[in-house]
Formats: C-alpha cells, sequence, structure tokens
C-alpha cells in the first residue's frame, strides 16, 4: 500500500473579542440597537398574536416591513428567531406546569397520611411529614402551587409566553447595573456608555466560561486534593551481634 500524506485541518477562529477603533465603534453600537430595537418589536408582536399555526403569523408580513428598516437577510434571521423564541417560551411553560402537578400530587400523597406514619400504596410505601408544624407548612405549601397552576394553565389558553430576551439573569443584571454604578447620580452619558462597555465585557467573559462548562459534562473539574496523611515511621530491628569465633550469627535468648 502507498504512503499518502493527509491535509493538514482547516477551519476559521472566532475571537470574542472586536478591536475596533472609535469611529466603529460608534457605528457598531447604532446598528446593534437599531436591530435589537427591531428584534424586540417582532417578538412583542409575535406573542401578542398567541398560539396560532405557523401559517398564520403572518411571518411573511412582518418579515416585509423589517425588510425596509433594515435587510432581508437581518428581517429573516429577525421573524425566525421570535418564533424560535416563542415556541420555547410554550415548551418552558407546558414543562412548568407538568412540574407543578407532580409537585402537588407528591404533597397531596403525604398528606394523605397521619404525621408520623407510613401507608402502603400498591407497590410503594408513602410516608406522612414528620409532625403537625411540618404538615401544616406543607398544606399552605399545597395552596400556593395550585394557585401558580391555575395561572399557568390560564396564561398557556390564552397563548401567553414570558420571554426575556438574554434570559432573565441578564435582564436582572441589566436593571441593577445603574444602582450599583460607582459615582455621583446621575450618571453622565459618557460615564454610563462606560459602564455599560466594562459590564458587556465582564458579562460575555462569564456567559462563556459557563456556556463552555455547560457543553463540556465529561471534564471532570479539578478539586483541591486533601493533604495525604504521612506513613508512620517503620521500627528497625536491631542487627543480631556475629560471632566471629563460630563465623555465624549469636543465638538470641529466648
Amino acid at each position: 500500500m502507498a504512503p499518502f500524506v493527509v491535509a493538514s485541518p482547516s477551519g476559521c477562529r472566532i475571537r470574542t473579542r472586536l478591536h475596533l477603533s472609535p469611529t466603529d465603534a460608534v457605528v457598531l453600537r447604532a446598528v446593534g440597537d437599531h436591530l435589537g430595537s427591531l428584534a424586540g418589536a417582532d417578538l412583542a408582536a409575535r406573542v401578542r398574536m398567541g398560539n396560532v399555526p405557523a401559517a398564520q403569523n403572518r411571518r411573511a408580513e412582518r418579515k416585509k416591513a423589517l425588510t425596509v428598516q433594515s435587510s432581508s437577510r437581518w428581517a429573516g434571521a429577525i421573524t425566525r428567531t421570535s418564533e424560535d423564541q416563542y415556541q420555547l417560551g410554550r415548551r418552558a411553560l407546558n414543562a412548568r406546569i407538568g412540574s407543578l402537578r407532580q409537585a402537588i400530587r407528591a404533597i397531596e400523597a403525604r398528606l394523605a397520611v397521619p404525621p408520623g406514619s407510613t401507608m402502603r400504596r400498591g407497590r410503594r410505601t408513602v410516608r406522612g411529614y414528620a409532625d403537625h408544624g411540618e404538615r401544616r407548612a406543607k398544606q399552605q405549601r399545597l395552596q400556593i402551587l395550585k394557585g401558580d397552576l391555575r395561572q399557568a394553565v390560564r396564561e398557556r389558553d390564552s397563548g401567553r409566553v414570558r420571554v426575556a430576551r438574554g434570559g432573565r439573569r441578564l435582564l436582572n443584571s441589566r436593571h441593577h447595573l445603574y444602582d450599583a454604578a460607582p459615582g455621583p447620580k446621575p450618571l453622565t452619558e459618557a460615564a454610563w456608555q462606560a459602564e455599560l462597555g466594562e459590564w458587556g465585557e465582564e458579562w460575555s467573559a462569564g456567559a462563556v466560561r459557563e456556556l463552555h462548562h455547560q457543553h463540556q459534562p465529561h471534564r471532570r473539574r479539578h478539586r483541591p486534593r486533601p493533604a495525604r496523611t504521612p506513613a508512620p515511621a517503620v521500627r528497625e530491628r536491631p542487627a543480631r551481634p556475629v560471632s566471629p569465633e563460630r563465623g555465624g550469627l549469636v543465638p538470641s535468648p529466648r
């Protein structure tokens, strides 16, 4: 078999930081603000439509309106992302309803058993709560869960979903950024933009590290190993004396 040479791997490297000039930074920020406002408005319009079939979500009409303000490619990406976010919100709402129902069934099963006792239910044993105080707390918790379930079912039937662009964690951090900013209030426009830039770099770096750990579950986290306990010293046995006359070892006394 003739030898052959494998071609070197080819690809592209994507960096998380862009080294821009001041003019490019201003242009990029303006483009981002404009496209972000269009994406938010389109997502709000899609949420107001509710749970409708794909043929009735008026995507072609929305894309045509967005094309006038941006481009056909950006309009297609925005409308597609809005539909994906809405469907993801629907799936998350259905998952929450299932989780609430499961929690309600578990609490009701344990409330049916007197405190401090157990009861056989088919192949499994249901244990009651430890005392009356824990039982009363779980009864209050049950009423809260039932109220949350009724509200979630109403939202699902009406087609309403709760969507936070970028995630709830990003939204909460963004809302509390002004209060945590150093310096006297109110902040100037330049100080506010500088605070936004520094916070965006810190947030991006943290989000990239978190996504890296989430997409590599097989890698074990390095934990500091505990200090090893030194092994006990080995006691050496004393050497037996040698008799030069007999040319051997002196017998030890019994």
